[in-house]
């Protein structure tokens, strides 16, 4: 099956460049590159294409400064595989990443018409695969903790009914919404009728929290706009928006052993933040 990745980046060409040289280590060779990149790097980003023309399959675009689901709704008519995907430009694939992936879709006894791989860290040991594994269909409550855009696989025919992103949601809108459209995304595929399952088995490396960066706080609050918004306009019960509030308080008693006391400060204005927005 081949396989199409839907790449957007604004300037960030340094971490782009990690990310295809992990594509190019994947075992599993039928995929095309659609690359993304805002007109103010086009030079830099033609260079780096150049680079890795002999050894990767690349479609680019050079679009204006526009949010991020607006570049991927302008990259999704240069689609041609039967699996989509949309890594971050500062994701990192494992080499059995889309081997590990096209077996799941592949496989017989696995009705699939999504799936959400698992999340590990950039330096994160992952121990070897056994086997094809998937867990069972994903609620829509369940989204919401494991569907960041990076992790998400669709059949072309999912996407095709799904279609565009929402373009008020995500970072680089102008609006306050600066997340969200990834679990969005998925579900409205959910909605849609459409089966979607988590793997343990395929995974995708991103960078942990950076608690010493200084965009953070804003970060924080467009994150935590974006989520109440989301909440809202999938009608999501009160309970489960009153979850979203109280989660990041939660989530301390997990952490802080952990991390130790620098992710207080980072889960009390997410806490705060979110229910400003609630």
């Amino acid at each position: 099956m081949k396989c199409s990745l839907l790449v957007v980046t604004t300037t960030r060409l340094s971490l782009v460049e990690r990310l295809f040289r992990s594509l190019g280590e994947q075992t599993h060779r039928n995929f095309e590159i659609i690359f993304v990149y805002e007109e103010s790097c086009a030079a830099e980003a033609a260079a780096l294409v150049e680079t890795f023309k002999t050894t990767l399959d690349i479609k680019s675009l050079s679009v204006p400064k526009c949010g991020i689901s607006r570049a991927r709704n302008l990259g999704l008519s240069l689609l041609s595989g039967e699996i989509v995907s949309f890594p971050d430009d500062d994701c990192v694939y494992t080499p059995e990443t889309l081997s590990e992936v096209v077996a799941i879709f592949c496989a017989a006894h696995h009705k699939v018409d999504a799936l959400l791989a698992a999340r590990a860290g950039l330096d994160e040991a992952i121990p070897a695969s056994s086997g094809v594994k998937a867990l069972g269909a994903v609620n829509r409550y369940a989204l919401f903790g494991c569907s960041e855009t990076f992790l998400q696989f669709y059949r072309s025919s999912c996407v095709q009914r799904v279609g565009s992103f929402d373009e008020k949601l995500g970072a680089g809108t102008g609006l306050p919404y600066g997340c969200g459209e990834d679990t969005d995304y998925a579900l409205r595929a959910v909605q849609a009728g459409f089966t979607v399952l988590r793997s343990p088995s395929a995974r995708v490396r991103h960078p942990s929290v950076d608690f010493s960066d200084q965009a953070m706080p804003t970060k924080v609050d467009t994150y935590a706009c974006g989520r109440m918004y989301l909440l809202r306009k999938h009608s999501m019960p009160l309970w489960f928006r009153l979850a979203n509030v109280v989660y990041p308080l939660a989530a301390l008693a997990r952490e802080v052993p952990r991390q130790g006391v620098r992710t207080v400060a980072y889960r009390w204005r997410m806490f705060s933040a979110r229910l400003v927005h609630f």
